[in-house]
């Protein structure tokens, strides 16, 4: 597959509910011929997303009597190809010769329909770069953000110096200036060692970040690893770890602390989804965890016996170099020998599956009807809520980190305060 292809593809899923964008491109990752394509479709399939509410608007706003899309239902199941193509003609420069294929197969006009676009964006926006300044006006969706990876042997110097070579020139400035353009970047101000870039950056093409000494990463997620503050001392269980960005940060940050030169603990990353394991490993090979982290399969509510002892190996050998073990299982769903030792965990960090309603590369979610998104929400926050229940019920951990990327009250506040309610709770001293 290629990588308009791969992009259409999980902009569609995307579309039609079937996950976050980034979540699904990480999925994809190992049907891709190459690492190049893979990264060329997460480029254009992040990008692409966050045009597709305003797209949509365009191509089909109710009440115009030209509506593009009106009468086009064999069009059904063709949205990521549309967006995408759209998307390269009005702001990637670039096109395919899928297009004209699939043109003529929809029965459609592919400059017909760019015409149309462009003509609507001027009386809507006042013309296509209004629509850009639009689409990337907002904090969410204007920066890129990268942490320095030191389990690489990266340091902030070697990041700047590096990043000076590739033409980037660092501000020192707190708010957005005119003169600034995509080869500006920021130290972070709020995450040590997080560094922010221009919306337009290409950062994949930056031999630091294909190296894996900065790691891509929304700097919302940064915040998990810092409010857990782990102790190198601990043994930590990240409950829901794929595709693994906060396990590395806490990798990186007890690293960082280690000061004895001694690993007396692991964390153990755990997910139930086969495929998103196998994403979970070779991301902590590319990060170069693998010296400190092991690598299986288990579900945090029913963990394998083969999953269980790997954590009882990571528990007990502190002279094992491994921060990290990595299984396949459901936390929810743990066998009793299993369950013994995950009891054994000082902290725990919990992201579950939300609607990731504050991403914004969930269009999905905005394009979500009122009843469709009130069941959704139900069913995501008994999720949660059993979850998080599991995780403070365990007697020996001492500290929690219950994250979402959600911006809904209901996977937020009332799961704490319900859950906070619970008599079980209560008496396991929380």
């Amino acid at each position: 597959m290629e990588a308009l292809d791969i992009a259409s593809d999980v902009v569609r899923d995307a579309y039609n509910r079937q996950g976050s964008v980034r979540g699904l491109l990480y999925d994809v990752r190992e049907r891709c011929p190459n690492e190049r394509v893979w990264r060329r479709a997460y480029a254009v399939a992040m990008e692409a997303s966050k045009y597709a509410v305003a797209l949509w608007d365009l191509l089909g706003d109710e009440g115009r009597g030209d509506g593009v899309f009106q009468g086009r239902d064999e069009w059904e199941g063709n949205e990521g190809v549309i967006l995408v193509q759209l998307y390269e003609r009005l702001f990637g420069g670039k096109g395919t010769g899928t297009e004209g294929q699939l043109g003529h197969r929809l029965g459609m006009d592919w400059n017909e329909m760019v015409n149309k676009v462009v003509k609507r964006a001027e009386e809507k926006y006042g013309g296509l770069d209004q629509l850009r300044e639009f689409v990337h006006g907002n904090e969410l969706t204007r920066w890129r953000y990268a942490r320095v990876n030191a389990l690489r042997g990266a340091d902030d110097d070697q990041i700047v110096q590096e990043l000076a070579g590739a033409g980037y020139v660092l501000s020192e400035s707190t708010v957005q200036e005119s003169h600034e353009t995509p080869k500006t970047c920021w130290k972070d101000s709020e995450v040590p060692h997080l560094y922010r870039f221009h919306f337009e950056a290409d950062l994949f093409h930056l031999h630091l970040v294909r190296d894996c000494k900065l790691i891509i990463q929304d700097k919302g997620s940064c915040f998990a690893a810092l409010a857990m503050d782990p102790d190198p001392s601990w043994t930590i269980v990240d409950a829901c770890a794929a595709p693994g960005s906060k396990t590395l940060h806490l990798a990186d940050l007890l690293h960082r602390r280690n000061s004895n030169g001694h690993i007396r603990k692991a964390i153990f990353a755990l997910d139930k989804d086969a495929r998103r394991v196998e994403i979970l490993r070779a991301r902590v090979q590319e990060a170069k965890a693998l010296s400190w982290v092991s690598v299986a399969q288990g579900d945090f509510l029913n963990l394998p016996s083969k999953s269980e002892r790997m954590v009882q190996r990571a528990d007990a050998e502190a002279k094992a170099l491994s921060w990290v073990s990595v299984a396949q299982g459901d936390f929810l769903n743990l066998p009793s020998k299993s369950e013994r030792m995950v009891q054994r965990a000082d902290a725990i960090l919990l992201d579950p599956s939300c609607s990731g309603s504050g991403l914004s590369s969930r269009n999905d979610v905005a394009l979500t009807d009122a009843a469709e998104r009130k069941s959704r929400l139900e069913s995501l926050s008994n999720f949660q809520r059993q979850i998080l229940r599991r995780a403070l019920l365990l007697e020996k951990a001492r500290r929690v980190v219950y994250s979402t990327c959600s911006v809904f009250r209901e996977e937020n506040e009332d799961v704490v305060r319900d859950i906070l309610q619970d008599r079980d709770v209560l008496d396991a001293r929380w």
